[in-house]
């Protein structure tokens, strides 16, 4: 058996490919076509019928030109922090967690062997998207019969609660995993809105401890929990 994936597709494509990938993104954070666009890709993705996705971890386009005899450069490389948030956020959301090198690999470009810490990092991480094979196991399958797709826009699961309806920055990992990835560089806590559970069950925070979220009786709806997020801990 073989996995392939494909970038342009149309509404019928999920039916002959097996996995899509978001697109060649640049190595930049912003939401038009950075870490951020990544994870709207992940969410349109899905409410449009693409079930198992993933991105380039880090992203792939990078921009290190000159013209004009060098009066005028440009340059788009790759940092460490961007490489590692990626990281954190493809270990839950991605049907396949993988990097690449870029389009122009060089010394001005972070890779994950570029350090012991970058090691590290992308060694931990990898851990967790296997430490999860279990549970997306059965989501791959759900989105098999279903269509649902692996990871999803909070609506879907809590299609009663309006406010879900506005949420660009957070994923669910199937029914029971809410994730804020990091999207911006130098943060270390994230806002995110927890809906109330319309079935029987609570909300958890895993990093740094597993403790139980309570939220005070937030009238329409959940309510907004402000997580510690430090590099590593998503």
């Amino acid at each position: 058996e073989i996995v392939f994936f494909c970038r342009a597709i149309s509404t019928r494509s999920p039916r002959h490919a097996t996995l899509f990938w978001t697109g060649d993104q640049m190595v930049t954070w912003d939401r038009h076509d950075g870490l951020h666009s990544a994870l709207l890709g992940v969410l349109s993705g899905g409410l449009s019928g693409v079930a198992l996705t993933h991105s380039d971890i880090g992203g792939y386009t990078m921009v290190e030109r000159c013209v004009l005899g060098g009066a005028i450069c440009m340059y788009i490389t790759r940092d460490c922090e961007l490489l590692m948030r990626w990281a954190e956020m493809s270990a839950f959301t991605d049907a396949m967690f993988r990097t690449h090198l870029g389009s122009g690999p060089g010394p001005y470009q972070a890779q994950i062997f570029s350090s012991n810490a970058s090691k590290a990092h992308f060694s931990a991480f990898a851990r967790v998207h296997q430490s999860l094979c279990e549970y997306r196991t059965s989501l791959v399958k759900e989105a098999h019969s279903s269509g649902l797709p692996l990871a999803r826009h909070p609506m879907l699961e809590f299609p009663e609660d309006a406010k879900t309806i506005a949420l660009e920055t957070q994923v669910m990992m199937g029914p029971e995993i809410m994730l804020a990835p990091v999207l911006s560089p130098g943060i270390t806590s994230v806002a995110v809105y927890l809906p109330s559970p319309s079935r029987e069950g609570e909300w958890w925070v895993r990093w740094p401890t597993l403790d139980k979220v309570v939220l005070e009786g937030k009238e329409g709806g959940g309510g907004v929990i402000t997580g510690r997020a430090r590099v590593g801990e998503p």
